[in-house]
């Protein structure tokens, strides 16, 4: 049983970086997650991410860079918390935005409200009783852009991430 009169709680949150690719070239997104955690199962909570890289958009002669980020709920079933090395499984479901940045005018482009979906897996390791490093996969799927010389697959695709939780688990 999930939850009932032997449920235990906990709880644990951390940052994660995120490697992925935008039009060709590397991508660094940096953020986290966390929440409450149920029966050493099964996490309910919220995660936000932001690209940090300068990606150029291939549209203009002025230099654009991209400026992505996004936030949503976060659901994670982890299996067999206990063991040394297990396994996690779980997405974020969100909204964000994208825009493009201009270093050189400081014009202000209009952003694009998106719809993100991100499910993945990944491979934990119990460090302490307190802290857990993951490595993982997962695919960010971006729906809604409506941005002159972009896709939305231009910034959907495969991504591996580093995770360090902390907390009571």
């Amino acid at each position: 049983m999930l939850i009932g009169d032997d449920t235990e709680n906990g709880g644990y949150g951390g940052p994660v970086i995120k490697f992925s690719e935008i039009h060709g070239e590397t991508a660094v997104l940096w953020g986290g997650y966390g929440g409450w955690l149920i029966n050493h199962t099964f996490l309910i909570g919220g995660g936000a991410f932001g690209l940090t890289s300068e990606i150029a958009v291939p549209i203009t002669s002025e230099k654009l860079y991209y400026d992505l980020g996004y936030a949503g709920l976060v659901l994670e079933y982890i299996n067999n918390s206990h063991k040394l090395v297990h396994y996690t499984v779980g997405a974020l479901i969100g909204i964000g935005s994208v825009g493009y940045d201009s270093e050189i005018s400081k014009q202000d482009y209009s952003d694009d409200t998106i719809f993100v979906l991100e499910p993945g897996i990944g491979l934990e390791l119990n460090v302490s009783s307190s802290f857990r490093i993951v490595l993982g996969v997962s695919y960010l799927y971006v729906d809604g852009v409506k941005l002159e010389g972009t896709r939305a697959k231009d910034l959907s695709g495969a991504t591996a991430n580093l995770s360090f939780k902390f907390g009571e688990f």
